[in-house]
């Protein structure tokens, strides 16, 4: 009840940022924030279609009211427009081609998954003051990344011995609009039982965090060292399970 009226109030707002009936809002996470409030991950949908990394994080209070609302806005382009959502080509095409893309991935380490989402085309554009400045002096804050236009796609993600890939697959004729590693190594938090906080090196997936090192260890299930919940399995067929997960790197 609380996430459908979370969702229904920033509905009713989408006036205050020129959005129409077809954008919507799907809360992808929450956890607990301090004093009894809660912070909402929240993806930006369009037809039903997520847009990728577009998305709200919204604190609320006790009372489900709305106390803070930080946006990254990548859908403004699509208010007005006709946009058709309907896929020409399937998730398991687009499996295909993403995994052709990958030549000597070996093993699987997870099924692959095609998720249908809206990609927004991004360019990168000299921000307002720097037009005219010289190519050698322009620094981080002189350039911006903008939205050039919309992509009907799949995003595909293979998970295999070879590597942890993203790849967008055009939804309209198969085409690799974009692929990257999705294994990022980052430093988190662990609340040790007799050290205090300790950093910990842990895995960036997306938005999610794994506790998986893959500095330290190789081969293996997991290509490095995992802390995995193997769910009281048997040792007669023992089975690893699935690695933990938080969306706070804590």
């Amino acid at each position: 009840q609380e996430k459908a009226r979370l969702v229904s109030t920033l509905n009713g707002e989408r006036g205050k940022f020129g959005l129409d009936a077809d954008h919507g809002y799907a809360i992808a996470s929450q956890h607990p924030g301090e004093q009894g409030r809660a912070i909402s991950r929240i993806n930006h949908t369009y037809k039903g279609v997520r847009i990728f990394e577009s998305e709200s994080v919204v604190v609320t209070d006790q009372g489900g009211n709305i106390v803070s609302e930080s946006v990254g806005e990548r859908r403004q382009g699509l208010s007005g427009k006709r946009f058709d959502v309907k896929p020409a080509i399937s998730g398991k095409a687009a499996i295909a081609k993403a995994s052709r893309s990958l030549p000597g991935a070996g093993a699987e380490i997870d099924p692959p998954s095609a998720e249908l989402v809206i990609f927004p085309m991004m360019k990168t554009v000299r921000a307002p003051g720097a037009e005219n400045k010289a190519e050698a002096d322009l620094n981080a804050v002189d350039v911006q990344e903008v939205v050039a236009g919309y992509e009907l796609a799949y995003l595909v993600k293979t998970r295999s011995q070879g590597g942890h890939h993203d790849t967008i697959v055009s939804a309209r004729d198969g085409r690799i609009l974009d692929q990257w590693n999705a294994m990022q190594n980052v430093v988190g938090t662990g609340h040790s039982q007799y050290n205090g906080d300790v950093p910990i090196n842990t895995t960036l997936s997306g938005s999610t965090y794994k506790m998986l090192d893959s500095s330290r260890g190789t081969g293996g299930t997991y290509s490095g060292m995992a802390i995995t919940n193997a769910n009281h399995s048997s040792a007669n067929n023992p089975s690893p399970g699935s690695i933990y997960t938080n969306s706070t790197n804590t």
